[in-house]
């Protein structure tokens, strides 16, 4: 599943990737860490993360039709890095709750025993989602859920806007600005996004989307904080320690380079439409999303 990539790729041989193709070529052997921004979690650890989400993706969300999104921190991590955030711990993702009882009982009935021993479990609290997990993994801190775990979240919507249920509330979206879903890369797979990021980042009052990266301090993977405040670095310093994506919309395609370092191409990905780049209130610093 995981293959190579040349990181001394310039611009004239990168690697276009496209849904079409399959996996995205991916190399562990090229992962570094910073010190100023340490990443959270193992190869290993990663690896299970896309191991999951490929399951999850082939045998219930496309065999059943169920629609999902990337959300938070993980949209973020594939609009800004291609990836998980380096310094982020966990994967959340988006569904109808329409349709909760049926991947509650999909996962169930035919994922919970081998080959694939996953479980689902609803978490009774004010943010009302579930968590996904294999059995085989070890607890996260003294919970009885396992990391690497994927979140699930679920939104409800009527006639013009979507909504996340739960806490902390966020603003609704609207409904042009969520569908038609787009494919997005992260790690080694292609998973569904809002069609327009930023609004998604606006409704959950995100700021410095390309410009400042937070780590914050609590770590999922222990299930408790690991210090007293979170870390903050303008993002330009980690640039050449962790992959980024520089972009360029014109007319009616917008092209991301993952890029490392200031000549390094990856890869690169066209999508033909243009989304916009920028939150509103960059523009307007009145502008409040609700």
């Amino acid at each position: 599943m995981y293959q190579h990539i040349n990181v001394e790729r310039t611009s004239k041989t990168s690697i276009r990737i496209h849904p079409e193709n399959g996996s995205i070529p991916y190399s562990y052997s090229q992962w570094r860490s910073s010190s100023l921004m340490p990443r959270a979690i193992t190869p290993c650890e990663h690896a299970i993360y896309m191991h999951l989400l490929s399951i999850l993706i082939e045998n219930v969300f496309n065999k059943y039709n169920i629609s999902y999104t990337m959300m938070a921190a993980t949209l973020l991590g594939s609009y800004t890095r291609h990836d998980i955030l380096p310094w982020d711990d966990d994967v959340d993702l988006c569904v109808s709750v329409s349709d909760r009882y049926r991947l509650q009982s999909i996962i169930i009935r035919e994922l919970s025993a081998e080959p694939y021993s996953i479980i689902i479990m609803q978490l009774y609290n004010k943010r009302n989602y579930d968590k996904i997990f294999f059995s085989w993994c070890p607890h996260a801190g003294k919970t009885p859920w396992r990391f690497p775990f994927i979140d699930i979240f679920y939104h409800d919507q009527n006639g013009t806007h979507v909504w996340l249920l739960g806490e902390p509330r966020s603003c609704p979206v609207r409904l042009a600005d969520v569908f038609p879903l787009i494919l997005r890369p992260l790690g080694v797979l292609w998973l569904y996004a809002p069609r327009e990021p930023m609004a998604h980042f606006e409704s959950r009052k995100m700021r410095y989307i390309e410009t400042g990266c937070y780590a914050f301090p609590y770590s999922h993977k222990y299930e408790r904080k690991l210090r007293n405040r979170a870390l903050f670095i303008y993002c330009t310093k980690l640039k050449f320690v962790y992959p980024y994506v520089e972009r360029q919309c014109v007319l009616n395609k917008c092209t991301e380079y993952l890029k490392l370092g200031s000549k390094t191409i990856i890869h690169k990905v066209v999508y033909h439409y243009t989304y916009r780049t920028f939150l509103y209130a960059e523009k307007n610093p009145s502008f409040i999303a609700c």
